[in-house]
């Protein structure tokens, strides 16, 4: 009996352990570096040509995966990098995580939500909240509630995505 409560609590431990759960270990066989600690996770895309990197921070939650952030880089210093903008990486990660999503049936969730400043997002040419929505609602997400400055958005798995 002892050991009946041990291996279920192992398990029970594991689901809530981002390195186990099935789209972390689809996504980490597809992307250049993938790190967890506990129910958070980090994917890196690298580009070495231009020097830029795409990352996606995600958490575990009860009915899938929250996209706390993604967001294109420069490789070295991890800082916003203009170069970087405007090359299709953040799509280019979208589609990879949007299909290890569909692959392993998990729902996503994220809040479409810029953190460049005004004055960055004009110099950069970056999208604001809407602009993340369009962009976002290609690759299957759905709003679920907003406010001024942000939009809360969900997609369930979808064998057939038409991007």
């Amino acid at each position: 009996m002892k050991l009946l409560r041990e291996t279920i609590r192992t398990i029970l431990e594991g689901m809530n352990d981002m390195k186990f759960h099935p789209m972390f270990i689809e996504l980490s066989s597809k992307v250049s570096k993938a790190k967890a600690i506990q129910d958070h996770g980090m994917v890196t895309i690298n580009y070495p040509k231009t020097g830029c990197s795409s990352q996606i921070t995600m958490s575990i939650e009860e009915t899938g995966i929250y996209i706390e952030r993604l967001e294109v880089v420069n490789t070295s210093t991890k800082d916003m990098d203009y170069p970087c903008f405007g090359k299709e990486y953040a799509k280019e990660a979208l589609s990879i995580l949007v299909d290890a999503a569909d692959k392993t049936k998990t729902e996503l969730t994220l809040v479409a939500s810029p953190e460049a400043t005004g004055k960055e997002r004009e110099f950069y040419e970056l999208p604001g909240k809407d602009g993340l929505v369009d962009l976002y609602s290609r690759y299957g997400f759905v709003e679920t509630s907003r406010n001024f400055a942000q939009v809360w958005m969900y997609r369930a798995p979808n064998k057939n995505s038409d991007r």
